[in-house]
């Protein structure tokens, strides 16, 4: 009921007794693509209580490189990079309510990606990161971020849980990987840094867990449904692009390298035949040739250009949901006048490709 402490006297009748207890987290996470792996098994709840969230978002095993699918609130036109940490924490007989109250309370996550607890554990990340959309290296739509990045709330399973008799938090993290009608192809390069900490005092945080490095690259296109489709390399094969890394030496370098596109004139024309293109209308165009990744045109002499509305890759590994770059459709709607000597190409940073012509604008027949 009281502390007793004795006197700077060795004959004092009372002993010092202090008893403190510290936290820590032994914090590990998974990435495994594979979903036989029992290193990659996402828990029921209540260890984790965000399994029927991440069902309903992507429908998918989360590790690794994954195409969502269809009927989910991503849909099959979003890609991810799936990673889950588990907290194990010390001492193990904590439970919800060790401190006479719920172990984590007052969870919030600001407009500048903090979260933030009143009392207990939460997880907290920071990014390194750069975007590059179409092949450019330096856009005008190329995004730059570097800061905090933590988690939702509803990824967050902060409350600890036992299993194999430790308490345990959990933190599922999965990038997505989306496209606009301006970025046809997108390369995201992130590199976090992810560790745990406590909260005595309400935005005190006190970190808990050692620091772990991850990484996710992706390269990735939407294929001739509108699906997301890796390009460059297969996912999760463990080389290149298209990968979740863990550990001290998975940070990545952010440069992106671009191969230089080369068009084959064989092959190259309008859908259905030809070389003409009918003004006014959406008109698909099949190109073919080898790393075919850039900025896709229309033009005639050195002025005049037409952007491409849409380009679509030939998904060429369904297993895989990956495309070798060997085929494209760009969709183009222009309104220029009758007129022969358009040429189709495709640029990028790495310079522009040999483009193919004998292409011509008709009136519709």
């Amino acid at each position: 009921d009281f502390l007793r402490v004795r006197k700077d006297d060795n004959n004092a009748p009372y002993k010092d007794w202090i008893n403190v207890t510290v936290l820590w987290v032994d914090l590990s996470a998974s990435a495994s693509a594979d979903p036989e792996s029992p290193d990659s098994q996402l828990p029921d709840s209540p260890i984790y209580e965000g399994k029927e969230t991440s069902i309903q978002l992507s429908g998918v095993h989360p590790f690794g490189m994954q195409r969502a699918i269809a009927n989910t609130t991503y849909g099959d036109s979003m890609a991810l990079g799936g990673i889950l940490f588990r907290g194990q924490i010390s001492p193990n007989d904590l439970d919800r309510d060790s401190f006479d109250t719920p172990l984590t309370t007052g969870f919030a996550r600001d407009s500048e990606s903090n979260a933030t607890v009143t009392f207990g554990f939460v997880f907290r990340r920071t990014v390194d990161a750069i975007d590059y959309y179409d092949g450019n290296l330096i856009h005008s739509e190329a995004t730059v971020f570097q800061g905090q990045d933590d988690s939702f709330e509803a990824f967050q399973d902060v409350n600890p849980d036992p299993e194999n008799d430790r308490p345990t938090i959990t933190d599922l993290d999965g990038p997505a990987i989306q496209f606009s009608i301006k970025d046809h192809f997108v390369h995201r390069r992130l590199n976090f840094v992810e560790h745990a900490s406590y909260s005595f005092l309400a935005g005190v945080h006190e970190r808990s867990s050692i620091d772990v490095k991850w990484s996710m690259s992706a390269d990735a296109a939407l294929n001739y449904e509108g699906k997301a489709t890796f390009i460059v390399d297969l996912p999760n094969n463990g080389i290149g692009t298209n990968e979740v890394r863990i550990g001290s030496e998975s940070h990545i370098d952010k440069n992106y390298s671009v191969p230089t596109p080369t068009l084959s004139a064989n092959g190259t024309n309008v859908l259905g035949g030809g070389m003409q293109i009918t003004r006014g209308q959406d008109v698909t165009i099949v190109i073919t040739g080898t790393n075919l990744i850039g900025d896709v045109f229309l033009k005639r002499d050195t002025q005049v250009l037409f952007p491409a509305k849409n380009v679509l890759v030939k998904e060429t590994d369904a297993a895989h949901h990956y495309s070798d770059l060997t085929e494209i459709h760009a969709v183009f709607k222009t309104t220029a006048g009758p007129s022969d000597g358009w040429e189709v190409y495709m640029k990028n940073d790495n310079g522009t490709s040999n483009s193919i012509g004998g292409f011509s604008l008709v009136d519709p027949s």
